[in-house]
C-alpha cells in the first residue's frame, strides 16, 4: 500500500497497475493508477508534485500526472533525484578521500551517506570538482572511485565497490523464468588502449582478447595519461580495466517471482541454449502479482585467478611506493604536494594574492619562498644539534631589500645580522663587520664610527671628523702623506715627529702647531732628519736619527 502526503494531509491510497522500476546507479521510480470510490481515501490527495511513500519507506515525488473522469494515473520518481535541482557552487577539487568529497556534496542537503569497508578511506584526484548539481557530482564520484551507490530509505545513500549480495540465487528456465532474451551491443566497444605517464618513461599499449574475434578486431580507444602507476606492469593492469575483455551481453529474464535485489549476484541457467553463468542483476521491474515482472542481468564480474593476482600485485606495489602526491583545489586556493615518504615534502600553494613554495626534509631543514604583488620573501632554516636554530632570509620590495641571518641557541639567545638597502641608505647591522681587500670611500663618513680595523684603508675624499681621531700602534701611530713624502708621528710623551722615509724629500708649505706656524718650505735629503714639538717646553726640536741636534723656541716662530 502507498501513502500520499499532500500539504499537511496524509492518507493511504488503493492503487492499481502498480509497477516499480529500479536500475543500478540509475532510475528508481513507481507508476500507478487510482480510481475514485469511497474506500479510496487517498485518491483526492493524489496530484502533481505530491509525496508518495511505499512499503519499504522510500519516498517519491509525482512528476507525471494525468486525470480523466473517475481515475488518475501518475509516475513518481524517488526524491533522491530532486537533488538535481541543488547545486554546490564551490570548488573542492584535488586529492581527497571519498568521505571528504561526499561531505562536500551532501552538506546542507538533508541527505547523509554510508560507505562500505572496501571503499572507506580511499582517495582519488578530481580536479575542478564542484560547481554542479548534486546528482552530477555523485556520478563523478562513482566514475572516479569505480564504485556503486544504492538509495536507502530515510534520505541515505550507500556507497561501496560492489552493491549486492552473493546468495547463490538462480534464475532457471521453467523454474522461475518465463522467458529469456539475450542482447549484445558492440557500437561503443574498444579493444585496444594506450597508457603513459607525463614524462613518457612508461608507455604501454594493452590489447583485449576481444581483438582476436574475427567480427571485432582491433578498435583503438583514446589514450590515457596518468602518473598513478610506477611500472609498466601496473599500467597494463590498469588499462585492462578500461576496455572489455568479453562481449557486453545483457540478458533480460521474464520471471514468475522476483528474487534478489538490484546488484545481487545470480546464476542464469537455460539448458535449452546451453547457458549457465553467474552475473548480476542490472535492473528489475516489479509488479504486484509478479506475473509480468522482468529482471535484466549482465556484466559478469567473475574473474580468473590471474586477474585477481594482478589486481593484488598492483595494490601491493602501490602500497610500497616511495613517493605520493596530493592536489587540492577550492574556490580560493590551489595546493599541490609531493612527498618522498619519510624523507622530504615539497608543496605549492596558489591564492589570488600570493604564491608559496616550500621544501622540507626529515632533518628539519626548510626552504620557503613567498611571492606577493608587493613583496618576495625567501627563507632557509635549519636545526642544529650543537647550535640550535639557524635561518637566513631575503625580503625584496619595490623600495627596499632586507637580508637577515639569525641564530638562536637552545636558551633562546638570538644573534642577528642584517643589511637593509633603500634607494638612499644602506644599513649594516652585525656583531662583527669584516672588510677584506681595498675599501674605497667616495663620500662623507659621519656618525659614531666605533673602531675601524683594516690592513689598508684608502679614503679618496675628504674626511670630516666631528670628534677625535685616535691612532694606536707600536710607536704611538703615524699619519702618512704620500704627496709630501713624510710621516707625522706622535710619541707617548707628547712629542710630534715629522720625518721623511727612504731619503725622499718632503715639502710642506706651512706647518701649523696650534697658534705657532712655520711658513715656507722644509726640504731634506738627509736620511733620519725630523722635527718634533714639545708642548711642555714650547720648543721645536730638530732631530737626526731620533737625536735632537737643535732646538727652536716656539715663541719665536
Amino acid at each position: 500500500m502507498l501513502i500520499i502526503t499532500n500539504g499537511n494531509q496524509t492518507e493511504p491510497i488503493l492503487e492499481s497497475n502498480y509497477e516499480k522500476t529500479e536500475e543500478r546507479n540509475g532510475t528508481l521510480q513507481i507508476s500507478f493508477s487510482s480510481f475514485n470510490f469511497a474506500q479510496n481515501v487517498g485518491h483526492d490527495l493524489l496530484d502533481w508534485e505530491v509525496l508518495v511513500e511505499d512499503e519499504d519507506g522510500h519516498e517519491y515525488k509525482v512528476k507525471q500526472y494525468q486525470q480523466n473522469g473517475n481515475s488518475k494515473s501518475s509516475t513518481a520518481t524517488h526524491i533522491y533525484f530532486d537533488l538535481v535541482d541543488i547545486r554546490q557552487e564551490n570548488v573542492f577539487g584535488g586529492t581527497r578521500t571519498i568521505e571528504q568529497f561526499l561531505d562536500f556534496i551532501f552538506a546542507g542537503t538533508g541527505w547523509s551517506y554510508t560507505i562500505d569497508d572496501d571503499l572507506s578511506g580511499q582517495s582519488q584526484v578530481i580536479p575542478n570538482f564542484g560547481q554542479a548539481n548534486i546528482i552530477e557530482l555523485v556520478n563523478t564520484i562513482l566514475a572516479a572511485f569505480k564504485c556503486e551507490r544504492k538509495i536507502l530509505p530515510g534520505k541515505v545513500v550507500r556507497f561501496g565497490k560492489i552493491i549486492g549480495e552473493d546468495n547463490d540465487l538462480q534464475y532457471r528456465y521453467k523454474y522461475n523464468i518465463a522467458d529469456i532474451n539475450k542482447s549484445i551491443d558492440t557500437i561503443t566497444i574498444k579493444t585496444q588502449i594506450r597508457g603513459y605517464n607525463s614524462d613518457r618513461t612508461i608507455d604501454v599499449t594493452y590489447t583485449s582478447p576481444l581483438a582476436n574475434h574475427p567480427r571485432i578486431g582491433v578498435r583503438v580507444a583514446d589514450p590515457v595519461e596518468t602518473d598513478d602507476y610506477v611500472t609498466a606492469d601496473e599500467m597494463r593492469s590498469f588499462l585492462a580495466t578500461q576496455i572489455p575483455n568479453a562481449l557486453p551481453e545483457a540478458i533480460e529474464v521474464s520471471v514468475v517471482e522476483v528474487d534478489g535485489e538490484v546488484g545481487d549476484f545470480v546464476w542464469v541457467i537455460h539448458e535449452g541454449i546451453d547457458l549457465e553463468y553467474q552475473t548480476r542483476i542490472l535492473s528489475k521491474t516489479t509488479k504486484r502479482n509478479y506475473a509480468d515482472s522482468t529482471v535484466t542481468v549482465g556484466e559478469s564480474t567473475v574473474k580468473t585467478v590471474e586477474d585477481i593476482l594482478i589486481a593484488q600485485r598492483v595494490a601491493i606495489t602501490q602500497n610500497a611506493k616511495l613517493t605520493r602526491s596530493k592536489f587540492e583545489q577550492t574556490n580560493d586556493r590551489i595546493t599541490a604536494e609531493v612527498e618522498e615518504i619519510g624523507q622530504s615534502i615539497a608543496s605549492l600553494e596558489i591564492q589570488a594574492d600570493s604564491i608559496e613554495l616550500e621544501v622540507s626534509n626529515v632533518e628539519g631543514n626548510v626552504a620557503n619562498l613567498q611571492i606577493q604583488a608587493n613583496q618576495i620573501q625567501s627563507t632557509v632554516s635549519a636545526q642544529s644539534t650543537t647550535i640550535g636554530t639557524m635561518q637566513s632570509q631575503i625580503t625584496q620590495m619595490a623600495d627596499e631589500i632586507e637580508l637577515k641571518v639569525s641564530e638562536e641557541d637552545f636558551n633562546g639567545n638570538e644573534i642577528i645580522s642584517k643589511i637593509n638597502l633603500s634607494s638612499t641608505t644602506a644599513t649594516i647591522q652585525a656583531r662583527n663587520i669584516d672588510l677584506v681587500g681595498a675599501v674605497n670611500v667616495l663620500s662623507d663618513i659621519s656618525g659614531n664610527m666605533g673602531t675601524i680595523t683594516a690592513g689598508r684603508l684608502l679614503l679618496t675624499e675628504d674626511i670630516q671628523v666631528g670628534s677625535n681621531i685616535t691612532m694606536y700602534g707600536s710607536s704611538g701611530g703615524r699619519l702618512r702623506f704620500p704627496a709630501t713624502g713624510c710621516w707625522i708621528s706622535a710619541s707617548s710623551s707628547g712629542d710630534i715627529t715629522m720625518e721623511a722615509w727612504n731619503d725622499i724629500e718632503f715639502v710642506a708649505q706651512r706647518i701649523d702647531f696650534g697658534g705657532a706656524e712655520l711658513d715656507g718650505a722644509v726640504e731634506s735629503s738627509t736620511s733620519g732628519l725630523g722635527l718634533a714639538y714639545s708642548s711642555s717646553a714650547n720648543r721645536l726640536y730638530i732631530r737626526l736619527n731620533g737625536n735632537a741636534v737643535a732646538t727652536i723656541d716656539a715663541t719665536e716662530l
